[in-house]
């Protein structure tokens, strides 16, 4: 196991660095500025289907049309 350790960390010396935490790396995330010539709009027009599962469940097409149609 001990050689098999040493292999894999002379291969991949990322792996020497397992339990210790990296170096603090600042992140740019660019300049501060405000938005101001767009409009942000809620894109999702039907929250309830939006992952593949309930997009492909007629029981869970069934229950949004009638969720969205009492609420309009």
């Amino acid at each position: 196991l001990v050689d098999l350790r040493k292999e894999i960390c002379q291969q991949y010396p990322l792996f020497q660095l397992l339990n210790t935490l990296p170096a603090q790396n600042k992140l740019n995330f660019g300049e501060h500025k405000k938005v101001n010539t767009r409009i942000l709009d809620y894109t999702i027009s039907n929250f309830y289907m939006t992952d593949v599962i309930s997009r492909a469940s007629i029981t869970m097409a069934q229950c949004t049309k009638e969720i969205l149609n009492k609420a309009g």
